[in-house]
């Protein structure tokens, strides 16, 4: 560039030294820093919890002791928002995410491979208001069955859904496995 403002700039630089500190910061601390303080865990017991349903084989290799792969971590969104933000990210970084709302299931569906992100759903339990005219509620996906039943009995409505695990499973869980668990 010949006597461009580069030039000189790398000519007033070469007797003086610089320092450049570069952080290098791992995809699950950039996830972190976009959600709420909390809603990311990486605590040793809460990742053995999640990382896999109520599926047979997966607890018959608890049992026998086997060491069942974790996920990286678990994450806890409150709304649909943090949702989107965790499947934006997962996205940039070709993270698999497995969703998970009670842990009833029995089929194996929700079961973590090491490196995964577990999106927990349980703390997505918000009812909305009952429209008794047009029989209609808008819930959450971590909403139990139990619960939404109780919510619309104060209305003289039914979910008409009575799976043997209704207390503890989720209205979310019943969509994503066809009520089959």
């Amino acid at each position: 560039m010949g006597r461009g403002g580069a030039g000189r700039m790398d000519r007033r630089r070469r007797g003086s030294r610089h320092c450049v500190t570069i952080r290098v910061v791992s995809p699950l601390e950039t996830l972190v820093s976009r959600l709420p303080e909390g809603r990311v865990s990486t605590d040793a017991d809460i990742l053995r919890e999640r990382a896999a349903d109520s599926w047979a084989l997966a607890l018959l290799r608890r049992v026998r002791g086997d060491q069942l792969p974790e996920p990286a971590a678990v994450v806890f969104p409150a709304d649909t928002g943090e949702v989107a933000t965790v499947l934006a990210w997962a996205s940039q970084t070709a993270t698999p995410v497995i969703s998970r709302g009670g842990g009833s299931g029995v089929c194996g569906g929700a079961q973590a491979q090491a490196g995964d992100i577990i999106l927990d759903l349980s703390r997505m339990d918000q009812i909305g208001p009952v429209d008794a005219e047009s029989q209609t509620v808008h819930v959450q996906a971590g909403v139990r069955g139990d619960r939404l039943e109780e919510a619309l009995a104060e209305h003289g409505l039914t979910t008409g859904h009575y799976p043997q695990s209704i207390a503890v499973s989720t209205v979310g869980g019943w969509i994503a496995a066809s009520s089959a668990g």
